[in-house]
C-alpha cells in the first residue's frame, strides 16, 4: 500500500515538475545560505573562546580624554606589567606583554630564506600561557633568556625547509641573532592574535625602561576571580598618581577590557589586528532570519499554487469518499519529500561553497564540526515541522471550496489563502528589497572608505622600512644618493606611517602664566614631509626653514587656542625634553582609519642625533615612473651602502585599505546573501503569478474571446501584483535607511547616503519582478481559448 502511495506521489511531483523544481531550488539555496551564515556567525562569536583562561583574561587599555581629545589606546607603557607583577605577585595568574616596536613589518633571515614579516612580536613567558602556546618541537624552558624565539610550524617550513629548526639562528633586522628554541602550530584564526614569531621580551633590553609617556605594549592579565579583578582596577588610580604628572594625570585612565570582547566590541586604536563589529553580526543574524522566512513563505506559496492547479484531482477523491485526514496526509507527504530532498541538496551546496566563505571571512571553521548527528536530527525536525505547517496552509486553502461549487464550474478563489499569499509576498519582497538596497549602500560606503581623501597623498607614495639599518650612520650622503634616482619626485624619513600608526608623546605647552601638559599623537620626520605627502601648510613663521621644524595640525592649534586664547605660531613646546618653537600649522589629516576622528597632532623634524627614531622612508614617485626600475635603483643603492637588508617598496594606498579587511568581508556577505534573499522572493512571485493564472484561466479566455490584446492580459496581472510590490518597496526604503544609519554611526566620517541608490535598488528589483509577471501573462495569453474553457 505504502509503495503504491509513494509511487502515486512521485508521479504527481514529476507531472508538476515546474513547481517541484522551483520548491527544491528555493529551499536548497536558502538552506545552504542559512547553514553558511550560521557557521560564519558562530565563527565570529567564537573569537578567543579557544583559550583555557579566556573568561578570566583582560587587556589593559590606556585612555587620555578631555574636552578636546579622546584617545583610547589598546597599548600601554612598558613598565606597567612589572608594576602589576610586583603588586599582585601571588594573586594574578599571569601578566603578559606583547610588543613589536610599533613596526608594520620586520626583516628576518635564515640560511635558506629571507623576507619581511608582519606577524613578528616580542613577548614574555606569561603571554605564552595566556595565548595557550604549545610546542610540537623544542622547549620553553629558556624562553625568558636573551635572543630566544619560537616560530609557527608554517614559518619553520619557510625558513628552514626540511631541516630541524631547533638551535638554528634567525637573523632579526639583519643584525640580531635569535636562536630558535621551539616550533608551535599556528594559532587559530578566531583570535585577534595574528602571530607567527614570538621572540623573548628580554631580547629588546627594554625591561628596565621607565618611560611612561610611550605606550607601545599590549598588556594582558589573568585574574582568577572577580575580587582580584576589582583589586587591580582599584590600583590603577594609584599608578596614575605616582607615575604621571599634573595636569595630564587628571585626564588619564587605565581600564580592563575582556579579551573575549576585543573582536566585536573594542574601538581602541593600535589594535594587534583589524577588528570586526557587533553590528555586522546582528545584521547577519537578521539576514539569516529573513532568508528563512522568505524560503518558508516561498515554499507555502508554491505549494498552494501547485494544489490549486490540481483541484480536480482532490475533488474527485472527495466525491469517492476520501476524508480530510487522507487529503492532508497526501499533501503533507508531498511537502515532506520536497523538504528532505532540499535538505540533502542544501548540505551538498553548503559543503561546496564552504571553502570560499571560510577564506573570505578569515575564520577558522571545519564544515563537519557543525554537520554532526545533533545537527542532522535538528535539521530533520525543523524540516518536518515546516512541511506540516505548509501542508496545513495548502489544505486549508483547498477546503474553502466544496464539491458543488466545482460541479457547477464555479471555482471560487481561495479567499483566505489568496489574501495570505499576497501578505506573505509583501513581507518577502519587502525584506529582500531592503537588503538589496542596504548592500548597495554598503558597497558605496566601502568604496568611500577606500578612496576617501585622508588629507594626504597615498596613491603615488611608497613606504620602505629602514629600521635598524646603516643609513643613520651617513644619512646626509644617503639622502643625496636617493635624490638622484630619476623616478623619485620627493622623499622623507618618518618614524610612523600617516594613516596607519603614530606615537603618543608627552608635550608641554608654555603659556605666559603657566605650562600646559598633554599626551598628543606625534610623527617625527626628516626631509620634505609636507611635499611628499601633499599636506598643506596653512600658516608659518618667517625664517622657519632655517631652524628645525615643528608643525601642529589645525585640531591642535584650536586646542591650544581654547586653553590660552593666544596665537600659536612661535610658541614654545617641550617634546623629547627639548624646547622648540611652533614653525607652522598644517591642514588636518587622518592618522588612523575613518572609524576614528582626526586628533590633535604634532609633526617634529628630527635632529641628526634623533635619526634613530626613523623607521621608514616615504617616497613619492613621479606619475610616469616605472616601479620595477625604481626597485632596481633602490637595490643598487642598498648594495652600495652595504645595508644589511634588501629594500622593500610597498604602495601606501593598499596598506591603508587593509585596515578595512573586515568591511570587505561583510560587504561581500551582505551583497551575496541579499541576492539569495531576492532570488527566493522572485521564486515566490513566480508561485503567486502561477496561482493567479490558475484562478483566472477562464476569465483570461473570456477576455481573449472579447478581443483583449496581450497588453490587456498583462494589465490583469499587474492589477493583482503591482500594488503589493510597490507598497513593499516603499516600506523597504525607510527600513534600509534606518539599518544603514545604525551601521555607519561608528565612523568619524561617512559617505553621504544618496537617494539615487534607493531608487536604483528599488527600481531594479521592481523591473525584474515585472519581467516575471510579463512572462506569465504571455504564457496565459498564448494558451488556446478552447483549452482554457475546457480546463475550467
Amino acid at each position: 500500500m505504502f509503495k503504491i502511495y509513494f509511487k502515486i506521489i512521485s508521479k504527481i511531483l514529476t507531472k508538476y515538475s515546474k513547481y517541484t523544481f522551483s520548491n527544491i531550488l528555493g529551499l536548497s539555496v536558502a538552506g545552504a545560505s542559512i547553514i553558511l551564515l550560521y557557521m560564519i556567525i558562530a565563527g565570529e562569536l567564537s573569537y578567543e573562546k579557544n583559550f583555557p583562561m579566556s573568561a578570566q583574561t583582560y587587556r589593559i587599555h590606556f585612555s587620555y580624554s578631555n574636552k578636546e581629545m579622546n584617545q583610547k589606546m589598546a597599548t600601554t607603557p612598558i613598565p606597567l606589567a612589572q608594576i602589576l607583577k610586583e603588586k599582585f605577585e601571588n594573586k594574578l595568574v599571569a601578566v603578559g606583554q606583547l610588543f613589536n616596536y610599533q613596526l608594520t613589518e620586520h626583516y628576518l633571515k635564515s640560511e635558506l630564506a629571507e623576507d619581511y614579516e608582519s606577524n613578528f612580536f616580542f613577548a614574555n613567558s606569561d603571554f605564552l600561557r595566556i595565548a595557550n602556546i604549545s610546542l610540537i618541537k623544542g622547549s620553553l624552558e629558556n624562553f625568558n633568556l636573551n635572543n630566544k624565539v619560537i616560530i609557527s610550524e608554517r614559518k619553520a617550513a619557510k625558513y628552514f625547509k626540511d631541516e630541524n629548526p631547533i638551535g638554528k639562528i634567525l637573523l632579526y633586522e639583519g643584525e640580531v641573532p635569535l636562536e630558535v628554541i621551539g616550533v608551535y602550530r599556528k594559532l587559530s584564526k578566531n583570535t585577534h592574535f595574528k602571530i607567527d614569531f614570538l621572540a623573548s621580551f628580554a631580547s629588546t633590553h627594554l625591561e628596565s625602561i621607565g618611560n611612561w609617556a610611550w605606550n607601545p605594549t599590549w598588556t594582558y592579565i589573568v585574574a582568577p576571580n572577580e575580587k582580584i579583578k576589582k583589586e587591580v582596577e582599584s590600583f590603577f588610580p594609584e599608578i596614575i598618581n605616582e607615575y604621571y604628572f599634573e595636569p595630564e594625570k587628571n585626564f588619564i585612565s587605565l581600564s580592563l577590557f575582556p579579551i573575549s570582547d576585543i573582536h566585536l566590541f573594542s574601538n581602541a586604536q593600535n589594535e594587534v589586528s583589524a577588528n570586526s563589529q557587533k553590528k555586522y553580526v546582528i545584521i547577519l543574524i537578521i539576514l539569516t532570519i529573513a532568508i528563512f522566512l522568505n524560503a518558508f513563505i516561498n515554499f507555502g506559496n508554491l505549494t498552494l499554487s501547485s494544489i490549486s492547479r490540481r483541484k480536480k484531482e482532490f475533488y474527485v477523491k472527495k466525491v469517492l469518499g476520501a476524508d480530510a485526514r487522507v487529503t492532508y496526509l497526501q499533501i503533507f507527504t508531498e511537502t515532506l519529500i520536497i523538504s528532505y530532498l532540499s535538505l540533502f541538496f542544501s548540505l551538498l551546496l553548503a559543503e561546496w561553497l564552504f571553502p570560499v566563505f571560510r577564506n573570505i571571512m578569515l575564520i577558522e571553521m571545519v564544515f563537519y564540526q557543525f554537520i554532526n548527528l545533533k545537527f542532522i536530527v535538528l535539521a530533520l525536525s525543523i524540516t518536518t515541522l515546516l512541511s506540516a505547517i505548509v501542508a496545513l496552509f495548502a489544505y486549508l486553502g483547498l477546503s474553502k471550496t466544496n464539491v458543488l461549487d466545482y460541479s457547477r464550474f464555479k471555482w471560487k478563489k481561495f479567499t483566505v489563502a489568496n489574501r495570505q499569499a499576497r501578505f506573505f509576498i509583501f513581507i518577502q519582497y519587502g525584506l529582500s528589497v531592503t537588503f538589496i538596497i542596504l548592500a548597495l549602500l554598503h558597497i558605496k560606503q566601502l568604496y568611500f572608505l577606500i578612496n576617501s581623501d585622508l588629507g594626504f597623498e597615498s596613491e603615488n607614495v611608497y613606504i620602505v622600512p629602514v629600521y635598524n639599518t646603516q643609513i643613520y650612520e651617513d644619512y646626509e650622503n644617503f639622502e643625496k644618493n636617493i635624490a638622484n634616482i630619476p623616478q623619485i619626485e620627493s622623499f622623507c624619513a618618518i618614524s610612523d606611517i600617516p594613516g596607519i600608526n603614530y606615537k603618543m608623546e608627552k608635550i608641554s605647552i608654555f603659556n605666559k602664566e603657566n605650562k600646559i601638559s598633554a599626551f598628543i599623537p606625534s610623527i617625527t620626520f626628516y626631509g620634505d614631509f609636507l611635499n611628499t605627502f601633499r599636506i598643506s601648510l596653512e600658516e608659518s613663521t618667517r625664517g622657519a626653514s632655517a631652524a628645525k621644524l615643528l608643525y601642529i595640525n589645525q585640531k591642535f592649534d584650536q586646542y591650544i587656542r581654547n586653553q590660552t586664547m593666544e596665537s600659536n605660531l612661535g610658541r614654545n613646546i617641550m617634546q623629547f625634553e627639548q624646547v622648540n618653537k611652533i614653525s607652522g600649522i598644517v591642514s588636518d589629516f587622518y592618522t588612523n582609519s575613518l572609524f576614528h576622528a582626526i586628533p590633535p597632532m604634532i609633526l617634529k623634524e628630527a635632529t641628526p642625533n634623533e635619526l634613530w627614531r626613523i623607521n621608514y622612508l616615504a617616497i613619492k614617485v613621479k606619475n610616469d615612473a616605472s616601479i620595477r626600475e625604481l626597485e632596481k635603483q633602490m637595490l643598487h643603492l642598498w648594495e652600495s651602502k652595504n645595508i644589511s637588508k634588501p629594500p622593500m617598496l610597498r604602495q601606501l594606498k593598499p596598506l591603508l585599505s587593509f585596515r578595512y579587511v573586515n568591511e570587505y568581508s561583510f560587504t561581500f556577505l551582505l551583497f551575496s546573501f541579499s541576492l539569495v534573499s531576492f532570488f527566493i522572493a522572485i521564486l515566490g512571485i513566480i508561485g503567486l503569478t502561477g496561482f493567479i493564472t490558475e484562478q483566472k484561466t477562464k476569465e483570461i479566455a473570456i477576455h481573449k474571446v472579447l478581443g483583449a490584446s496581450l497588453t490587456n492580459i498583462i494589465a490583469i496581472y499587474f492589477k493583482e501584483l503591482i500594488g503589493i510590490l510597490l507598497f513593499a518597496t516603499l516600506v523597504s526604503l525607510p527600513l534600509s535607511l534606518l539599518s544603514m544609519n545604525l551601521l555607519l554611526n561608528v565612523l568619524a566620517v561617512r559617505a553621504s547616503i544618496s537617494w539615487f541608490l534607493f531608487f536604483q535598488g528599488s527600481v531594479l528589483s521592481l523591473a525584474i519582478s515585472m519581467l516575471i509577471v510579463v512572462y506569465f501573462s504571455y504564457q496565459a495569453y498564448k494558451k488556446q481559448t478552447i483549452e482554457a474553457i475546457k480546463y475550467e
